[in-house]
């Protein structure tokens, strides 16, 4: 493995990710020699994963090639990438997400679908900052708290076992970024997704207190769900 371009690539491709995954499984004496000539953001997320994942293969039995195919999902990859390969970053986008949840979110969104209101507002019969005034709640959608609703989607999804649903992960970067908008969520294939699967209940999947109590809790939803997109993970390609 060409370790040196690490060093010199300043966004990281789905094979080089693989690769350091595969840095992962050396010995601890290897890993050490070539884990400086990874990217800062990759060593930061095994450092914060290395805990969590010596606990699952302690607690549940999990072979470390196992957590290691389940990371080196293409999806898995899209996500961490999208929140910048940062698991406090993705769980504070849970949380934040959680935090309007909590005060009815989910409710407002059925009364919008179930009033065709995003119909209305895709035909120009209503202005969005009508629905905005009507539901002061929905300015809170900003950044981070939908780049975590639009996770959310995802791992339902994923847990559901819709995998015919192609979700735009782009979307989570561009809400990190501030490029996707309470506007966004009626005017984009995830946005009307979520509201119609609020709306008609039928998102059964993990729920946001479980999945926001603790890092511990993200990486074992990732892991697994690793598993469930892919029960046969395929070995990434090699550079």
């Amino acid at each position: 493995m060409r370790f040196q371009q690490y060093i010199e690539e300043p966004t990281l491709t789905y094979e080089e990710y693989c690769q350091a995954w595969d840095v992962y499984t050396l010995n601890e004496g290897v890993i050490d020699a070539v884990m400086k000539f990874l990217p800062s953001s990759i060593k930061k997320l095994f450092s914060d994963l290395k805990e969590y994942i010596d606990d699952m293969v302690s607690k549940f039995g999990v072979g470390i090639m196992d957590i290691v195919n389940a990371f080196k999902n293409r999806s898995v990859f899209d996500i961490l990438k999208a929140f910048k390969f940062n698991i406090k970053l993705l769980l504070k986008a849970v949380r934040d997400a959680l935090g309007l949840v909590k005060h009815g979110l989910f409710g407002i969104f059925k009364e919008i679908v179930k009033s065709d209101a995003f119909k209305k507002i895709q035909s120009g019969a209503m202005k969005v900052d009508e629905l905005l005034n009507k539901y002061p709640i929905l300015k809170k959608l900003t950044g981070v708290v939908i780049a975590g609703l639009l996770f959310y989607i995802w791992m339902n999804m994923s847990f559901t076992g819709d995998f015919q649903y192609d979700f735009d992960f782009s979307d989570i970067t561009k809400a990190l970024t501030g490029a996707f908008s309470i506007n966004d969520l009626f005017f984009t294939p995830a946005g009307l997704t979520m509201l119609t699967l609020f709306a008609t209940g039928t998102f059964t999947g993990m729920s946001f207190p479980w999945l926001a109590s603790s890092l511990y809790n993200i990486v074992v939803a990732l892991t697994y769900t690793g598993f469930v997109i892919y029960k046969n993970p395929l070995p990434c390609m090699m550079l």
